[in-house]
């Protein structure tokens, strides 16, 4: 109603890394929930984004179009 997203508790947004598909292919990635972070400027915010191959990259929330757990090995 308040026009924020909710995510659900769990896999995949409990920061444990996961496969996710972007529209390049799959990779392994973890999600970063958001931070308020108070600056001499204002209020700037952080995260709420897919953490990618070891922070080479970043993708947004709907940027990911399904995902995975890492398979055992």
């Amino acid at each position: 109603k308040s026009g924020a997203i909710v995510l659900p508790d769990g896999l995949p947004f409990d920061s444990n890394p996961v496969l996710i598909k972007l529209a390049t292919g799959w990779c392994e990635a973890w999600w970063e929930d958001g931070r308020k972070i108070e600056t001499q400027e204002g209020v700037e915010y952080d995260g709420f984004c897919w953490v990618c191959m070891d922070d080479k990259f970043q993708a947004d929330l709907d940027d990911a179009k399904f995902w995975c757990e890492l398979p055992n090995v």
